[in-house]
């Protein structure tokens, strides 16, 4: 158990880490604006389910999410959709998503890039 709980917390500091550097890279040219929808679903309460919502110099937006149970997914997902939509209906594009976890974890994450010219 306090295996699987330092290696939650070591991956979330590695991909915590790897979508700051990749949000520091700023654009050369004004038009283009980036926007970064992180997805958190946990098993355990430790760590809080959640959305998080960046453009890279502040939170936007924080959506709780319930924990990772059967009973919860359709609730987590239709959240997750509505979210993913409501930035594509305000004219942004996604560019790139990735995600991690799962199995023993505990957790799963997902990453959302989207970008508006």
């Amino acid at each position: 158990m306090k295996k699987t709980i330092m290696f939650s917390i070591v991956s979330l500091l590695f991909l915590t880490i790897s979508t700051t550097a990749l949000m520091s890279f700023k654009s050369v040219s004004n038009e283009n604006v980036f926007i970064v929808v992180r997805t958190l679903e946990a098993v355990n309460l430790i760590i809080q389910s959640k959305i998080t919502v960046s453009d890279g110099t502040t939170i936007l937006k924080t959506i709780p999410l319930n924990p990772m149970r059967s009973k919860n997914e359709n609730e987590n997902i239709i959240k997750i959709v509505i979210g993913l939509n409501e930035l594509k209906n305000k004219g942004y594009t996604l560019v790139s998503s990735n995600g991690g976890g799962g199995n023993s974890d505990g957790f799963v994450i997902m990453n959302y890039i989207f970008e508006k010219k």
